[in-house]
């Protein structure tokens, strides 16, 4: 086997482990719907969800949902609520961590370009664009186009 199917066979590989990881987080919050501590486990998810996990708490809501439909109200606001402190407390990491972080940016170089981005931001131009992405980035079933596994792999030969 050559160094380049090795490097092939490497990225495929890498690829296939990380589709299954989200497929297995995936069928763990379906299930975790079906659970007795089904809110509080909501609650969580949600609440991880917002800072840090990949997987959206829309695949515990719906199921929820139909499974018990005059709660839905209680459903959506426990969602709600574990969002809001979720993305509260990755601000307030972002806060407490923005010294040392600043002290990585410094160690490569990086400073002037993250000063240049922040005045960049600061006016109305920047501030519209961030809106946008942001306004985007909240449609997370958007139907984007991924090309198959298999035309990936092939599209990289040599």
């Amino acid at each position: 086997m050559t160094t380049v199917d090795k490097i092939k066979l490497a990225r495929y590989l890498r690829i296939v482990h990380f589709k299954f990881m989200l497929k297995k987080l995936y069928d763990r919050c379906v299930e975790l719907a079906r659970h007795k501590f089904s809110k509080p486990l909501l609650g969580f998810v949600a609440f991880i969800e917002s800072f840090f996990f990949p997987v959206p708490p829309d695949l515990m809501i719906v199921p929820m949902v139909v499974a018990k439909r005059e709660d839905y109200l209680k459903i959506f606001l426990i969602a709600t609520t574990g969002s809001v402190l979720g993305g509260l407390f990755g601000y307030m990491l972002g806060v407490f961590f923005l010294d040392a972080s600043m002290v990585i940016i410094e160690f490569y170089g990086y400073e002037e370009k993250v000063f240049e981005m922040q005045d960049k931001m600061s006016t109305k131009g920047g501030f519209l664009a961030w809106l946008g992405i942001m306004f985007l980035a909240g449609f997370t079933p958007l139907k984007m186009h991924r090309p198959k596994l298999e035309q990936i792999i092939l599209s990289r030969e040599i």
